[in-house]
């Protein structure tokens, strides 16, 4: 959480397991190329990278990107390969169905990949309302909720227009692994 002009966070919603599953394939990955470089030397590791750098950047693209970003301005929503940007004097309600789902004034629903997510009750031991916890998706939403609230009360919400536009840093990274993939693939060609 990062402070923003006016003392209003920022905060990012990210599954945890996102972040898990994204250190958890680093670390798989910068194993496998430590092996192929050992193993095979520095010709067969550079062949063989741009094939594992793919497989991380379709776990960072598809599982760890996509998050819901909160600000004075407004909320984020950053989905696979998409980016959503959505000023809060736009909405006109948030809610979480299987996911975090903002209705805007005009009546369109954007919907986040990333971010809290309706999950399954698990069944407690004892069934009193004092030990019942809250679920984080529903803390998450309620953070949400709060954050437009208080854009509100300070007049603060911003009525621009609602932005979206590709992820561009994702699909630079994305046009470099295959540009290497194909130069791999070319440098072990039958006919070179």
């Amino acid at each position: 959480m990062t402070a923003t002009p006016g003392g209003v966070s920022r905060r990012i919603y990210r599954p945890v397991s996102a972040t898990i599953g994204m250190i958890a394939s680093a670390g798989i990955a910068g194993l496998l190329l430590v092996d192929a470089f050992l193993r095979g030397g520095f010709e067969q590791g550079m062949l063989l990278t741009p094939w594992v750098l793919l497989v991380l950047w379709g776990v960072y693209a598809f599982v760890y990107a996509p998050h819901v970003r909160t600000d004075a301005a407004g909320i984020r929503l950053h989905n696979v390969l998409s980016v959503v940007d959505i000023p809060w004097g736009q909405v006109s309600g948030i809610r979480l169905r299987w996911q975090l789902e903002i209705t805007l004034r005009d009546g369109r629903v954007m919907r986040a990949f990333g971010g809290p997510t309706l999950t399954r009750s698990r069944r407690q031991r004892r069934e009193t309302p004092e030990t019942d916890a809250v679920a984080p998706s529903v803390h998450d939403l309620t953070q949400i909720q709060e954050a437009w609230e208080q854009a509100g009360e300070r007049e603060t919400a911003g009525t621009g227009p609602v932005r979206r536009r590709p992820d561009i840093p994702a699909f630079i990274a994305l046009g470099i692994i295959v540009a290497w993939t194909a130069a791999s693939l070319l440098t072990v060609a039958p006919w070179s």
